[in-house]
Formats: structure tokens, sequence, C-alpha cells
């Protein structure tokens, strides 16, 4: 009997990575799949309705979970107190009532829709994902679609002050776990109510500004390179399933046929045939303080400027972030092409790959392709510190020298594809055995029974 699996979406960056899972014949004929879209605070149905029209296209089984609304917790939310500490035990009784009250709803879920293991995009206590394996008594998995980084976790931080203000200290004495320092400031993640909330649950995240660092009991690694940076974190080697990523699986696909594929593309949207510099555009974060830009516009103006001297010997092809809500039609009239295709469909047959501080950079290292990692908003990540192909720049200026001589210089660029192909080995699984990998640990985690009562 096939497994029935859950594939829970709190992020529309989660369809898109368990959509390619079942793309792939071989998991898709072996198991039962379900979609769940949740996100609380959210109207799941408009948040995701891109994504469940696509379901309804593709024929692929989903639910939409309706959020509890339980008596008491109406009750409460029209009180107005206006002493701050009766509003905090309130918030905080609040809270605790609406986690108990998903547990419940969805143990009736899991049992309603016979579920036999639970695979979750991410593991995020900015999105309470513990509920899910909370309310669970079999296995539980993470399909990872980005890389954790505890910088980047600090943008989502409910709080931010000055390190040395009366308030850090407070955060610090009062919700110690979810507080760090960056850059001369206290981030507090969680509000202090929710924070409590959470104690008198019993639950307290082993790592929160670490995705990935929960309570699920396997975590999918794509590579040797990702696997250690999670032992890094402290996360044991006993939970890392290194299975590569079926993204891994296209690609290696993708290089049996590269050519074939980038005529296809060059035909299809009328291209001249010349090497294409693909381009992952990031999204609009500003306002950034420390960012070299101070707008939008202004980063698309300076990509405009750095790019336009190579359109003549060079397709420039912009992907759009699945965040971005923002007009890029200042590129198109720069004459590059920006286009919807998927940014893992164009990598394997491009010249180049620019991005910023973007988890895609894995998809250039497991193909082979030189990368200019340019930090727009100047987070300094040190994700790919290790990968010597993998060009790191925070300026207008290093954007244009590094661009220069890797399009001007052929010795310097094939002694880098040199590298990235040696690099490759570490960062991928490019052995076209992803899914066998995938399939195996589910049916593992099936037969092995329950876990221990989750209360």
């Amino acid at each position: 009997m096939k497994p029935r699996v859950l594939f829970v979406i709190n992020e529309v960056a989660h369809y898109g990575e368990f959509k390619r899972i079942l793309s792939d014949e071989k998991i898709c004929s072996k198991i039962e799949p379900l979609f769940l879209f949740d996100r609380d605070g959210y109207d799941s149905r408009k948040l995701f309705a891109k994504e469940i029209q696509d379901c309804e296209k593709s024929k692929i089984n989903y639910k939409v979970l309706a959020h509890s609304n339980d008596i008491p917790n109406r009750f409460i939310r029209h009180l107005d107190f206006r002493l701050p500490s009766i509003r905090f035990i309130t918030d905080i009784f609040k809270q605790v009532r609406t986690y108990r009250a998903k547990i419940a709803q969805l143990r009736s879920f899991y049992e309603e829709n016979k579920i036999d293991t639970v695979i979750l995009g991410e593991e995020n206590v900015l999105l309470d994902t513990f509920v899910y394996k909370r309310a669970f008594t079999k296995k539980v998995f993470v399909y990872p679609y980005t890389i954790p980084n505890p910088k980047e976790m600090a943008g989502g931080a409910y709080k931010v002050v000055p390190s040395n203000s009366f308030k850090a200290f407070l955060y610090k004495t009062f919700a110690k776990d979810f507080t760090r320092d960056f850059e001369g400031h206290t981030y507090l993640l969680l509000s202090l109510s929710r924070v409590w909330a959470l104690h008198i649950l019993n639950y307290s995240p082993v790592s929160p500004w670490i995705l990935n660092s929960d309570s699920a009991d396997f975590i999918f690694i794509e590579s040797q390179k990702m696997a250690e940076l999670y032992n890094s974190y402290g996360i044991p080697s006993s939970k890392t399933v290194i299975s590569g990523s079926l993204s891994d699986d296209l690609i290696f696909r993708s290089q049996q046929n590269k050519e074939i594929l980038r005529n296809s593309f060059l035909k299809t949207h009328h291209l001249p045939d010349r090497p294409i510099i693909l381009v992952g555009f990031p999204p609009n974060q500003f306002p950034r303080m420390v960012a070299e830009h101070h707008a939008y516009a202004d980063l698309i103006s300076s990509f405009i400027k750095s790019l336009s001297p190579y359109k003549e010997q060079f397709n420039i092809v912009i992907t759009k972030h699945p965040r971005t809500t923002d007009s890029l039609s200042d590129l198109s009239e720069a004459g590059f092409l920006v286009t919807t295709d998927s940014t893992l469909n164009l990598i394997p047959f491009s010249h180049i790959y620019i991005a910023s501080a973007s988890a895609t950079i894995r998809w250039a290292i497991s193909a082979g392709i030189p990368v200019i990692n340019y930090d727009s908003y100047r987070y300094h990540y040190q994700d790919y510190k290790e990968a010597s192909a993998v060009l790191e720049i925070q300026s207008e200026k290093e954007f244009q020298d590094v661009l220069k001589q890797l399009l001007t210089d052929l010795s310097y660029y094939k002694q880098l594809c040199e590298i990235q192909a040696r690099d490759s080995l570490s960062w991928s699984q490019l052995d076209g055995r992803v899914a066998s990998r995938i399939l195996t640990a589910i049916y593992n985690a099936t037969n092995s029974g329950s876990t221990h009562e989750n209360t």
C-alpha cells in the first residue's frame, strides 16, 4: 500500500519545491501525495490562490486548512484591557489557546486523511511549524528550499533595539534564547507574550535562529557541504539524510541535453545565438541603510549600467524572484529579456549566473557555472565562503570589474569553470538517483512505526 504523504505549504516557495518532487515519475508513482495549504494570520485561499489554481490544473490533491476560531478566543479578542500587565497576560492566554486549538485540529486532520508521513518545507519558529510535529506521532521530514542562516532570520524579528538599551536588557532577561545581537542592535525574534506561551506549552526550540533545527525527525540534505553546515549549527548527523535535491536530478538530465535545451530556449524567445548571462534578480528589500543604493529603482539602474556594455555579445536574461511585485520593465526596455521561466531550468546552459545572496546559487555550483554573488543589500552572509568560483562582491564598481574580467578573459573564465566543476562534487549529488534516496527514506520511516507520543 502506498504511503499517504502530506506536504505542508506555509510559503509560496514551498509549493515549487514540492511540485518538483511530484514531477518525478518514480516518486509520484510510489506515494499518495496530499498538499496542505496553511498559513496562520492569512486567508490561505487568497495567499496561495495561484498555487491552488495550479494544483487543480495539475490534478494534485490538496486541502486548505480552515483556521480554528474557538469561543474563548473570540471572547478574549473583544476585550480591551488598558493595563499593560493585564493585556500581556491576556495575550499569553490567547496564544496558548490558539496553539492548543491548532494542534487538536491537526490531529483530527491527520486521522481523517490517514496521513503516514509529513514533509515540511521548513521548520521555522516564525511560522509556528512546531505544531505539525507536536500533533503527529509518526515521522516528520523537512525538505528545505533555502540555506539556514541566523542573519536572515533576523530580518523577520519582532523587535529591534539598540544593544545598550534597557529594552535589550529586558529581552535578554526574559527571552534569552529568542534574542540575538547583530551590528550593535538586539533582535527579539518573537513577542514576549508569544515566547511565554511557548514555555507554557513546554516547547523550547533547539535553536530558534536556525531554520530546520527543531523537532522534525529527518532533514533531506542536498550535499556534503550542506550537511557540514547543518552540523556546524549543532544539528546532529543522525537527523540529516544526504539525499541530494530533485534540482540535482533535473540538472543531471539537463546537462545531457543542454545544447538542445539552449537552442530551444533561444528559439522560443527569438534570441540570437549568443552565450547567456543569467541574472536571478533580487527582490525589493529596501529600506536597507547599509546598502550602496537607497531605492529599488537605483538598484535596477545600476544593473542596467553594469550589464549594458555586454548585450551585443551576450543574451542577458533576467528571472524574477518569487517575492518580486515591483515592475522590472526598465530592464526589458534596456534590451534584456525578463522571463518567468524557471531559474533552475536555465542555469545548466548559461555562461555565468549572477544573484544576490540567493539559495539558487547552489544550483549554479552543481551545474559547474561561475557565479557572481552580488551582495547588493550587504547582508554579509557566509553561505558560499568555501566555494572558490562564487565571486563575492558588494559594490557597483566591484560588479563592473568582476564582470569585465569574467566576460573578456577566456582563460580566467575556464579556470573558474574547472574550479566550479570540482566544487560541485561536494555541493550536489549529480548521479540521477536523488528520487530513489528520497523514496527509500520515506518508506523506511513509514515502516518503522510511530515515534514517541506528542503532547
